[in-house]
């Protein structure tokens, strides 16, 4: 389908303005539901990730990146945006058997923020997700499509059903992208009882494992466009359940000595599988000399999933604290990073679309929310933005809530009982000590910026549940 607004438009005549003799190329690899703490060179010590060890000493190692939402849907909608999943109304995860359920019973999906659910056996009545990133939104592809790049989409997409998929969203290629969360078995044919193949997928050998195929597909992709400027968003579904590892690897975990909270042998086997791809995908870039002039940034979907632990970092995916939130990422930019240099500044997804914009010499001509990183990645000028904000106003791993993080302190809000949880992070990167109470000015300064940040993106509370 193709889009047609005063927005693209405005892409296209920009785009002429492209200074780069030879357009980089940009690759964006994202793990699903890797914690901050799942890679050796972000503190593991039990599972192995030699690959992506080596790559961080060539590369800036991001220590407070943080994803736009503590579950999956609403950050992928915000890398693929540059914009805040308040402003776009998809604030959860988008669920793949209630949205087949109501296909198959023709209901239609919700496609617009302002609805509330009619019933619920909590306190509080929610605002219901949307279902679909909608056409209308700008994507990374679409932006750079004027720019003469080719794009492909390699895996995970859980952004909406048909119609939605990621040739719907400007990608030119699409592997397995559709409305699935998590494939069915990480194992050739990819199914389960309750979860079909995916889509876009065109099985090969039986029994073949999803990490090493999706991974040949992006090198495929690259060797086929290696003389383009090109965008590969290889959006892995692992690390996400079901828990399925290597056999071989598994039993290497199994038989090694785990001294930390992580000790889970199938999940660290996925975890390395991960690793053993990144490098033949890093390899192969360096095969056909690309590295010197492509962009790769690593990150993660959101926090750790319940098979693997962050401790002593507090929380999980789905969960308010840096656990839920944090995640790891490491960005490679020939001549702009300084090989094994590290930053604290708190960065987002938010800020992927805008800086690959201004990396292709695109102004984007409608709001974005995220802030190039390029100024701080190029002599570390600081970021210009005040604060940055979660909101999920929904039920899951914690009761709704919104977090706010200005300067060293983040306050969390929530909703059902209406109280808040203050942190210093500086001085307590574990979240164990609420001071709230001990700077009740501070409290209420935050909750001043979480109250206008919520009104100018027209955010939905959740609301007292009548039945």
């Amino acid at each position: 389908m193709i889009k047609t607004s005063l927005t693209l438009l405005s892409l296209i005549s920009s785009a002429l303005l492209t200074y780069a003799e030879k357009p980089l190329n940009f690759v964006l690899i994202n793990i699903d539901d890797m914690g901050c703490r799942d890679l050796a060179c972000f503190g593991s010590t039990f599972y192995e990730t030699p690959h992506l060890d080596a790559f961080a000493q060539r590369a800036l190692k991001c220590d407070q990146a943080y994803a736009a939402c503590a579950v999956c849907s609403p950050s992928r909608a915000s890398i693929m945006t540059g914009r805040y999943p308040t402003r776009l109304g998809i604030t959860n995860f988008i669920s793949y058997m209630e949205v087949s359920k109501k296909i198959k019973n023709g209901t239609p999906l919700n496609t617009q923020k302002g609805k509330f659910s009619q019933g619920s056996k909590k306190k509080l009545s929610c605002p219901l997700n949307v279902e679909e990133l909608p056409l209308a939104e700008i994507t990374i592809p679409e932006m750079l499509k004027p720019a003469g790049y080719i794009s492909a989409h390699i895996g995970k997409w859980h952004l909406g059903h048909r119609g939605h998929f990621p040739q719907d969203q400007g990608f030119d290629v699409n592997f397995a992208g559709c409305g699935l969360g998590a494939p069915g078995s990480y194992f050739s044919p990819y199914s389960s009882k309750s979860r079909p193949t995916p889509a876009h997928l065109k099985l090969k050998e039986k029994g073949e494992y999803l990490t090493d195929r999706e991974t040949e597909e992006a090198i495929d992709f690259i060797s086929t466009n290696q003389n383009k400027p090109f965008f590969l968003y290889l959006s892995h579904y692992a690390v996400h359940s079901p828990n399925m590892g290597k056999p071989e690897l598994v039993a290497k975990y199994k038989n090694k000595n785990a001294t930390g909270p992580q000790k889970n042998a199938v999940y660290a086997a996925m975890v390395e599988s991960v690793d053993q791809n990144f490098g033949k995908l890093f390899q192969h870039l360096e095969n056909l000399n690309l590295l010197d002039r492509t962009v790769i940034i690593f990150t993660s979907d959101n926090g750790g999933q319940s098979a693997t632990k962050q401790s002593p970092i507090r929380g999980k995916k789905g969960m308010p604290y840096e656990g839920g939130i944090r995640v790891p990422q490491l960005i490679y930019w020939p001549g702009l990073t300084k090989p094994g240099s590290t930053t604290d500044t708190p960065i987002n997804h938010i800020d992927i679309f805008p800086t690959i914009a201004e990396a292709a010499g695109i102004t984007p001509g409608h709001p974005i929310d995220g802030e190039s990183l390029i100024p701080m990645l190029r002599d570390g000028t600081p970021l210009q933005r005040e604060a940055l904000f979660w909101h999920f106003p929904h039920y899951h791993a914690s009761p709704p809530y919104t977090v706010v993080r200005s300067g060293n302190f983040k306050l969390i809000h929530y909703y059902e009982k209406g109280n808040s949880e203050l942190y210093d992070l500086s001085k307590d990167p574990y979240e164990k000590s609420n001071i709230s109470t001990q700077l009740p000015e501070k409290t209420q300064a935050l909750k001043k910026l979480m109250h206008n940040h919520l009104n100018e993106l027209d955010g939905q509370i959740p609301r007292p549940y009548q039945p």
